[in-house]
């Protein structure tokens, strides 16, 4: 131990210096899907938001019936594509393909209840008052602070804000 230590430190070895990829089976697959891990981070929040609004509408009472068809076939593919070949980045360019497919109908399935139970949830808040409202969801467990970017469209600004140009 001390001597490698030593052998370090002197500058005694000449060890070799490698600046290319390590893994030669695979090449530049840690890097190269990071397309599908980001897609698979932003579907699993998106159908744990989705199942915590749709629970919360159904409890009371502002929407029939929890989306639990969309849900359960969002999150079979979702857990599919958990495979492990697909989320380490080595499998063949193939599945890649089926996975976009799959990722855009889980978003499809996921954003269709998850704003069917937001609407209807927010159809339930009081908006009377001045200005325009504006409703902001916090699906975490914890309070939360920051910018929240929102459109609104000029139409439905108070006329005193867009002059008489309207």
């Amino acid at each position: 131990m001390f001597r490698l230590r030593g052998c370090f430190v002197s500058g005694e070895q000449d060890f070799p210096i490698y600046d290319k990829e390590l893994n030669f089976v695979f090449p530049g697959c840690y890097t190269t899907q990071v397309e599908m891990k980001r897609h698979n981070r932003e579907a699993e929040q998106l159908l744990l938001n989705c199942e915590k609004m749709s629970e919360l509408a159904v409890l009371f009472d502002y929407r029939d019936y929890y989306p639990n068809r969309d849900l359960t076939e969002a999150w079979k593919l979702a857990l599919l594509n958990q495979a492990h070949d697909l989320a380490a980045g080595s499998g063949i360019g193939p599945i890649y393909a089926d996975a976009a497919r799959q990722y855009q109908e889980i978003f499809e399935r996921g954003n269709r209840a998850l704003n069917f139970s937001l609407q209807n949830l927010g159809l339930q808040v009081d908006t009377r008052g001045e200005g325009t409202p504006l409703v902001v969801y916090n699906p975490q467990s914890w309070d939360r602070s920051g910018l929240v970017v929102a459109e609104v469209s000029a139409f439905s600004l108070p006329s005193r804000w867009c002059g008489s140009r309207r």
